[in-house]
């Protein structure tokens, strides 16, 4: 069985507030500017503390703007959250009870590739069952729901991202969910990629561009371009 081990790393005092941290690669261009990350750690060097958890995961951890949480998924169905200053689980929460057939993926992808997503009230969490659920910062869960499956047998790895007041995911469709509620904005055939999509703008209007180069208006998924193989 392999476990997986979260581990904070610092080269000197530990300020938890990272900015705008919520989600992959933080607003979408990956670029930490401000970062002195270590280059070498061990125990008792650059190492602040680490801390067992329930299982693995591909998913990367999550840090509230405030400092107060991370956020990470464990396989193959738990929402786990940290204490960024000692590490403690301060809770797990299983979403079991709504996975109704546990689809193919590959066995080094598993179910929670996907990152979560915090708006600072709420985690966003999305697993390749095709189960979409929200929690609050303190565990409690608001809502959680097969939205659709994925198909490929290599397993599904799309982050969700927050825009024009929507949870947008990419499961098999491009669909946009009520944050408060779970339930459906609008949804769009989407080509199915591994990548996650950013949310930008074009020409003033919010926008959501898929791995595969879709583009649609976040706000009501209309179609604005389409990749076309040259």
């Amino acid at each position: 069985m392999r476990r997986a081990i979260l581990v904070l790393l610092m080269i000197s005092g530990f300020t938890p507030a990272f900015g705008q941290t919520v989600g992959w690669r933080i607003d979408g261009d990956g670029r930490y500017l401000d970062a002195t990350p270590p280059l070498t750690w061990a125990p008792g060097k650059n190492v602040i503390w680490k801390t067992v958890m329930p299982s693995w995961s591909n998913a990367s951890p999550v840090l509230l703007e405030d400092g107060s949480r991370i956020f990470v998924t464990s396989e193959p169905d738990e929402v786990v959250a940290v204490n960024p200053v000692d590490g403690k689980i301060l809770w797990k929460r299983s979403l079991k009870d709504v996975t109704l057939d546990r689809v193919i993926t590959h066995k080094a992808n598993g179910w929670t590739s996907p990152t979560p997503r915090s708006d600072g009230r709420r985690v966003y969490t999305v697993f390749g069952s095709g189960v979409v659920a929200a929690h609050s910062i303190d565990g409690k869960r608001l809502w959680a729901r097969e939205v659709q499956q994925p198909v490929h047998k290599w397993g599904f790895s799309v982050s969700p991202v927050i825009d024009e007041g929507n949870l947008i995911v990419h499961l098999v469709d491009l669909i946009a969910l009520d944050p408060e509620t779970g339930k459906e904005v609008w949804r769009r055939a989407a080509k199915v990629t591994f990548g996650s999509s950013v949310v930008t703008q074009v020409g003033g209007t919010d926008v959501v561009i898929t791995a595969s180069g879709d583009v649609f208006q976040a706000k009501d998924g209309s179609p604005v371009a389409r990749y076309r193989k040259a």
